[in-house]
C-alpha cells in the first residue's frame, strides 16, 4: 500500500503537466490573437500522428475544407494530397493526411503553416 501511494504521488505531477500542455495548446488554437504558427505548433500537440479526419475536426473545429491536390510531375507518377485547411486573416494551416489501411481512410501526417504572402504568387512585371 506504501507503494502504491508513493507511485501515484509520483505521477500525479506527470498527468498534470500533459492535461495543462492540452490546455494551452487548444487556448492557442483558439486565441484570435494567434499566429499561423503558433496554431499549427497547437494541432501538432492535439491531434496525434495517424488520427482520422473526424478526430481532428472534433477537436478543432468544422469549420475546415477537405481538399484534394493532385500533382503530376514529368518524372513521376501522378500523386494526390489530402489535406484539411483552416483559414485565417493572416495565413491559414494546413494538416495533410496520407491513404490508410482499415476504417479510417486517412490519417493524419503532419502540419504546415503558411501566410497569406506564401499562398498568392505575384506574376513578374513584363517589358
Amino acid at each position: 500500500m506504501r507503494y502504491f501511494i508513493f507511485i501515484c504521488l509520483l505521477a500525479l505531477p506527470l498527468v498534470g503537466c500533459v492535461t495543462s500542455n492540452h490546455d494551452d495548446a487548444l487556448g492557442a488554437w483558439r486565441s484570435p490573437s494567434s499566429t499561423v504558427e503558433q496554431r499549427a505548433q497547437a494541432v501538432a500537440v492535439l491531434v496525434p500522428k495517424g488520427a482520422s479526419r473526424q478526430s481532428a475536426e472534433r477537436v478543432l473545429g468544422p469549420n475546415g475544407d477537405w481538399t484534394r491536390e493532385r500533382v503530376q510531375r514529368i518524372d513521376a507518377p501522378v500523386q494526390d494530397f489530402f489535406y484539411l485547411v483552416y483559414r485565417f486573416p493572416k495565413g491559414e494551416v494546413r494538416l495533410f493526411f496520407e491513404p490508410s489501411i482499415g476504417y479510417d481512410a486517412y490519417g493524419f501526417e503532419r502540419v504546415e503553416a503558411y501566410h497569406k504572402t506564401d499562398l498568392f504568387i505575384s506574376a513578374p512585371d513584363s517589358p
